[in-house]
């Protein structure tokens, strides 16, 4: 796999400017859609509580957090131990240097092909009042991003 390829749950591989389908979520029901993946991205959760994308083959940075640790064995857990402790077990909370936590991102442009409707995600309503009726007008389509990329199958001709 290389830094622009990621691989399905098939493990087929894909990369920008391939055609997928993925789940969409509308209410509590979920269907299939087709969308061209416009870019495969990394993102951090910062110290300013914003994303932050990483460029290619960039790590995320370490950051100090609280983490229990076993005097006895030296095991370093980051689940609370504080019950463990409170029974005379010997965990001791210690702060230790981690790389944050990453996330995988995918921009998808919609093809507007779903399994349940037929297009209709680029379509507004405009209601005309001197005519007194309303209608749905093409708007441009916009990509959407994709934060479950595990859902992305990549179709086989």
């Amino acid at each position: 796999m290389t830094e622009n390829t990621w691989t399905d749950w098939r493990g087929n591989d894909y990369a920008k400017g391939t055609l997928i389908l993925y789940a969409r979520m509308s209410g509590r029901s979920c269907e299939m859609a087709e969308g061209v993946v416009k870019d495969l991205y990394e993102v951090y959760y910062g110290d300013d509580y914003t994303w932050h994308k990483l460029a290619p083959g960039e790590t995320a940075p370490e950051h100090e957090v609280h983490r229990w640790k076993n005097t006895e064995t030296g095991e370093v857990s980051k689940y609370n131990m504080q019950w463990h402790r409170q029974n005379g077990e010997p965990w001791v909370t210690v702060e230790v240097t981690e790389p944050r936590e990453t996330e995988r991102r995918a921009k998808i442009l919609p093809t507007n092909r779903t399994s349940r409707f037929g297009g209709y995600w680029n379509k507004k309503w405009v209601y005309d009042e001197e005519a007194g009726k309303g209608d749905f007008i093409e708007t441009e389509q916009k990509p959407i991003t994709l934060k479950v990329t595990e859902s992305i199958t990549v179709p086989l001709p």
